[in-house]
């Protein structure tokens, strides 16, 4: 069977299904690529954050590099100064003085200037001559008038060092009185003295000069017993160790060292120069129990004479049974240091 050809266009269906689906694929596309208001917020709010550490990191980074810079600075000056002071230092100890040579120097010096006799006026004639040897011109500054000046004790007190040389500082203790009335005095002072001195050959650059004495006295609080927190016993309960106790201070204050010796570990003694009067003491149980710690507050007397003083000790004691025994004695009622 022949077919047969159709000339006619063939009629196609409507496309609105096909053009409603593209619409459709669309909308979706479009609501896929849309982002919500919500989240471009956080974004913002992520990339802000983002470039704010980047920023606080590169000023932390100019922060820390200026501080490291002054640090370095600093380091720099701290370095100079050290190395000035070790100069210093180092120049003080190259023109140290022998302190016993000065002070054997000025020892013949100082009451030979200290001592005036206003009225032996042949005294003050050989003493200005003597003073020739320390100074070069002394007349009118140590020559006394009316006044007598009497040197009653002296001491070093420091070496300083001064611009050129040095200056000896001496405690100086001295009466004055005069040639009419009875009017003595007491002074203390500090004599200043400004000297050099090279290989061992001193010279006295400047006249002597007066200053006060610093006050070097203070008070501190009583000592007290450090043992104070440990038991305390009795001598009940320690039977002959009262006994033992009186022989060894009248022995302490009586007897020599070798008499001694079988009482104590390192035997030490007055030797007779003082008699024991009385004591008082306190008992103390050691950390063993096998020794007695004793502190005790002891009477001597000077012997031939009727003054008294007082003395701290503090005694270990140790017992084998047969006898006690002083393995340590200190002068002190700070405990057992």
């Amino acid at each position: 069977m022949a077919l047969k050809v159709i000339d006619e266009p063939i009629q196609q269906a409507p496309s609105t299904a096909v053009i409603k689906k593209s619409k459709l694929l669309k909308g979706k596309n479009k609501q896929k690529s849309a982002v919500p208001s919500g989240k471009r917020t956080v974004a913002k709010r992520t990339r802000y954050a983002v470039w704010g550490t980047i920023v606080v990191l590169g000023l932390s980074g100019v922060f820390a590099f200026i501080k490291a810079n002054n640090v370095s600075a600093s380091n720099a000056q701290l370095v100079e100064q050290v190395d000035t002071m070790i100069k210093k230092l180092e120049t003080l100890t190259s023109v140290s003085v022998d302190e016993r040579k000065t002070d054997a120097y000025f020892t013949e010096f100082i009451p030979l200037f200290m001592n005036l006799d206003a009225e032996d006026y042949d005294n003050r004639v050989e003493r200005e001559q003597a003073l020739g040897y320390y100074f070069e011109s002394t007349s009118d500054h140590t020559f006394g008038n009316d006044t007598n000046r009497r040197l009653e004790d002296f001491r070093l007190f420091e070496l300083n060092q001064a611009d050129e040389g040095f200056v000896a500082r001496y405690f100086v203790r001295y009466t004055t009185s005069e040639l009419e009335g009875d009017n003595r005095q007491t002074f203390e002072h500090l004599l200043n003295i400004p000297f050099v001195e090279e290989n061992g050959v001193f010279a006295i650059t400047e006249f002597p000069y007066f200053g006060l004495v610093p006050e070097n006295r203070g008070l501190v609080a009583a000592t007290e017993s450090a043992l104070s927190e440990r038991n305390q016993v009795s001598f009940a309960e320690v039977e002959g160790l009262e006994e033992f106790l009186e022989q060894f201070f009248n022995n302490y204050a009586s007897s020599s060292v070798e008499d001694i010796a079988y009482m104590m570990q390192e035997p030490i003694s007055l030797n007779g120069q003082f008699e024991y009067v009385r004591s008082e003491n306190k008992l103390y149980e050691f950390e063993d129990q096998e020794e007695i710690i004793v502190q005790s507050v002891i009477e001597l007397q000077l012997s031939n004479t009727g003054l008294t003083h007082k003395e701290h000790m503090t005694l270990t004691i140790s017992n084998d049974g047969d006898r006690f025994f002083v393995e340590k004695l200190t002068h002190t009622l700070g405990g057992m240091n």
